[in-house]
């Protein structure tokens, strides 16, 4: 099915393009075509080829969304969207997704255990007839002649996804430079999803600043004024959510309130050894490790209360979806979302971070199916500033 849509629906819009290099805002213009989970834009750009498999975590009160987190597909886990539905659905699906493009597939990892076969569903990639390589030494490359940059889609060697290659920006640019032939997954989004400050920048960037909590940069070192300061810059808020510039699963990141918010700063900036002692939880754990010179505060921001087992939640909503540019049309494909639930129900006895914070675990509920119509609403909001988001990437290739 997801065949059908994405090939036809190219194929309808083939001859109704124009030009533009920017592209303009969605909110002022329909949609060429919207099918199931297919958004495409109508007009034509002049953006370099690119699949990118995206994560949108985000907070949603009913009608407008603020995104928390963006980040890449391929580095992210779906443990509570596998424990909803089943181990490596998602994978499943995003080989499918990948396999519309007609192009031969390679999935570069060094992770080979068995048990790991189900959570990339293994068995889908093959059957689809997928290459698999522990190296990017191991892909056999087309021959010098097919080193150029493709005018055409469907002229490249293949789609090449570099799973588990933790490779600094400029090797990974180095890499995609020397093999323009392949269509490197995710060339757009790895440029500006490696720090949370470069992400929440591309925001202001593409002056789309309504869907990101309000936010600032701040030096790491703490001073009695410094709390004072934070307050005054993100008011009206008198919730914040302290992150890392760099860290990932949730690691480092504090919800606090205004009262306890100096207190917070001083603990994890200059209380190292109260926090090797008296602390397990990485939220704090994390700081004592953290190389940056500077941190991230936002404003903190709700989702509306999310019922799982008749238990009402501030939940987070993980988004899953692909943005494509395909030979000067640009598109998103939704696969699903899922709510993450916090470790406890807003009427229980906890902190900030046990209410407010996601919290997925192995045993235990720690995830809800999301509504469809709340889906839908969702879908429509991303669709109003991804384009504008995703062009910003697209400039950087």
């Amino acid at each position: 099915m997801i065949k059908k849509i994405i090939l036809g629906s190219l194929l309808v819009m083939a001859t109704t393009m124009t030009h533009a290099k920017n592209l303009p805002n969605p909110k002022k213009n329909a949609w060429a075509l919207k099918e199931e989970n297919l958004f495409l834009l109508p007009e034509k750009n002049s953006y370099a080829h690119d699949i990118s498999w995206c994560i949108a975590d985000l907070k949603f009160d009913g009608e407008q969304i603020k995104i928390c987190e963006f980040g890449e597909g391929r580095y992210s886990q779906f443990k509570g969207y596998d424990a909803l539905y089943g181990e490596g659905k998602l994978w499943e699906e995003f080989w499918q997704f990948l396999n519309t493009f007609n192009l031969p597939m390679w999935f570069v990892h060094k992770r080979t255990r068995s048990n790991e076969r189900k959570e990339f569903a293994y068995d889908t990639f093959t059957q689809l007839k997928g290459n698999a390589a522990t190296s990017h030494l191991a892909v056999r490359y087309p021959n010098s002649t097919a080193k150029q940059v493709h005018k055409k889609f469907q002229n490249h060697a293949g789609i090449i996804l570099l799973e588990s290659l933790s490779w600094p920006e400029a090797q990974f640019k180095n890499f995609c430079t020397q093999h323009p032939e392949f269509i490197t997954l995710g060339q757009a989004v790895n440029y500006t999803v490696r720090t949370k400050y470069a992400t929440n920048k591309l925001f202001q960037d593409a002056g789309i600043t309504a869907y990101k909590p309000l936010f600032k940069l701040y030096p790491k070192k703490y001073t009695r004024t410094l709390a004072q300061t934070i307050i005054n810059d993100l008011a009206p808020n008198t919730m914040f959510v302290i992150k890392p510039i760099s860290a990932s699963c949730g690691h480092g990141i504090i919800i606090i309130d205004a009262q306890h918010l100096d207190h917070t700063l001083n603990l994890i900036f200059e209380q190292h050894a109260k926090i090797k002692r008296d602390f397990s939880d990485n939220s704090y754990t994390y700081w004592t490790h953290d190389f940056n010179k500077q941190f991230l505060v936002e404003a903190y921001a709700p989702s509306k209360p999310i019922n799982a087992n008749n238990k009402f939640y501030d939940a987070t909503m993980r988004v899953i979806f692909s943005l494509f540019n395909n030979d000067g049309q640009m598109g998103i494909y939704f696969f699903d979302a899922y709510w993450k639930l916090p470790s406890k129900a807003l009427n229980e006895y906890g902190t900030l971070n046990d209410k407010h914070k996601s919290h997925i675990v192995s045993n235990g509920m720690s995830s809800a199916p999301v509504d469809p119509a709340d889906f839908a609403k969702v879908k429509q909001e991303l669709s109003c500033f991804l384009p504008v988001l995703y062009g910003k990437m697209l400039e950087k290739i």
